[in-house]
């Protein structure tokens, strides 16, 4: 038997150990709901958190990355320190940018490209009733796990993850056509399309176009890929060409390269293919009506003609240069083609535009405005990075989320025999300054990353490029991305 001393001092130490757990236990972690609570004891001030990660490499749904659920666990604890029970996200934005890898002008030195996630969260915390917990039919802005609320009602409550529902794009539409041989003809046309031929009737065989521009006399062109050019007057094929002397590099460049175009040498009658000798195309087509020239051969029939155009190359610096087929121009006009146009933007039409870029002034931008103020406004429907967007004048590209824009990228000209001042009046229209120092000191907080600058605000992201990393250096590229 334990004597009475023991025993009152076992009870002495056991009844510190309990007071001691009591003491060291922290309070339950905040939780986040998707239904605002029933029964509120207190609404607690809103909580917002921004932070940025790193080096991000998460190749998934953002709100499924490691950083994303540290950035949630933070919020959690941030709302456990001012003793919330349960909190609402209310807004939840993720932005990732890059800085691409390229040589430093000064140094030489290669500058890795690097990815970093900027998340902002807003949400409302609350205290509970002891004794009533449960929740409320009226749902969230977001859900506890960061993606967005969307619902149907019919006779139930239906909830949709965004991503699940996607609308057909013209990049999915254009990887599902099975597209016709890469053969022309004057018989047949070109890829099966013959003169005469409406815009309904070419995406039926070829897919929706590239690119879409209308020129200043109301003719359209539709491009595929960038070699392949189809002109339209009152929506009936008036030609086709392999080159497009409107878009220079930095235009052609923005284009997606697509499949069953830009990788396929097309043939000439189904007999030559495009970079042959001018020897073998003369002899495959000896048996049809041509007319030759040092550059061209022409094949005429029936009021349509197809012009071939070769050009002298050098396989070796010591040989004699090779005549090698690289373009043509099917069409049914035999006159001299007229040079193509566009349409200018009028001064109106540039002031209502820098506008309505201004980041304090986007939520009036919609597609809808922009092409009832701007008609003349040319679309690319799969660009170099297979989304959609608006080329508006000369060198400002828009993105729309729905019909609310979404980015803008304000960079040099796309088109040849263009003002090579655009890209400096739109900085001056946006009212932005041209060099870094210049940049770095209106926007104080700013971060400099080296030939970048990056400024984040509430309602905007943007991202500014320069020509070196030097103080003076002079900014050639703005991308603006709006919440």
């Amino acid at each position: 038997m334990l004597r009475i001393s023991a025993i009152k001092k076992l009870i002495s130490v056991t009844c510190l150990t309990f007071i001691v757990n009591v003491q060291a236990a922290e309070p339950e972690e905040t939780r986040i709901v998707d239904y605002k609570p029933n029964c509120i004891v207190e609404i607690l001030a809103p909580i917002t958190l921004n932070m940025t990660a790193l080096e991000y490499q998460y190749l998934g749904h953002v709100e499924e990355s490691p950083a994303f659920a540290l950035a949630l666990q933070q919020l959690r604890h941030d709302a456990t320190a001012i003793g919330a029970d349960v909190m609402l996200l209310t807004q939840v934005r993720n932005n990732k940018v890059s800085v691409e890898g390229r040589t430093r002008r000064k140094t030489g030195a290669k500058v890795r490209t690097e990815t970093s996630l900027n998340t902002h969260f807003e949400a409302q915390p609350y205290t509970l009733c002891k004794d009533d917990r449960s929740f409320s039919n009226e749902r969230a802005a977001y859900r506890a796990d960061g993606y967005k609320t969307h619902t149907v009602e019919i006779q139930f409550e239906y909830i949709f993850d965004p991503d699940v529902i996607k609308r057909t794009t013209p990049i999915a539409i254009a990887k599902n056509i099975e597209l016709p041989p890469a053969n022309i003809s004057l018989a047949t046309g070109v890829y099966g399309i013959i003169v005469g031929a409406s815009t309904a009737q070419t995406a039926k065989k070829l897919g929706p176009p590239s690119i879409v521009l209308t020129l200043e006399n109301n003719e359209k062109i539709w491009g595929y890929g960038r070699h392949l050019w189809f002109t339209y007057a009152a929506d009936k094929l008036k030609s086709v060409s392999s080159e497009l002397a409107l878009l220079n590099g930095t235009g052609q460049n923005s284009i997606a390269f697509r499949d069953g175009f830009d990788d396929t040498r097309w043939r000439i009658e189904g007999k030559v293919a495009q970079k042959s000798p001018i020897e073998q195309v003369r002899q495959s087509l000896s048996l049809h009506d041509i007319k030759e020239t040092s550059e061209q051969i022409i094949m005429t029939q029936k009021q349509q003609r197809l012009i071939l155009q070769f050009d002298k190359f050098h396989p070796r610096a010591k040989d004699n240069p090779v005549t090698l087929l690289t373009n043509f121009t099917y069409t049914s006009d035999m006159s001299e083609p007229e040079k193509q146009t566009l349409p200018q933007l009028t001064a109106a039409q540039e002031q209502w535009l820098y506008k309505h870029l201004q980041p304090d002034n986007v939520e009036l931008l919609t597609l809808p405005n922009l092409l009832k103020q701007i008609p003349q406004t040319n679309k690319i429907n799969i660009a170099n990075d297979e989304k959609q967007w608006w080329l508006v004048g000369n060198n400002v590209l828009l993105q729309f989320h729905d019909i609310e824009l979404n980015q803008a990228h304000i960079t040099e000209s796309f088109f040849t025999d263009n003002n090579r001042d655009a890209f400096f009046q739109s900085v001056k229209s946006l009212q932005l300054p041209q060099d870094k120092q210049g940049l770095l000191a209106f926007y104080k907080d700013a971060n400099d990353n080296y030939d970048e600058v990056d400024i984040t605000r509430e309602h905007f992201n943007l991202i500014a490029k320069f020509e070196s990393e030097e103080d003076d250096a002079v900014v050639y590229d703005l991308v603006f991305s709006y919440f």
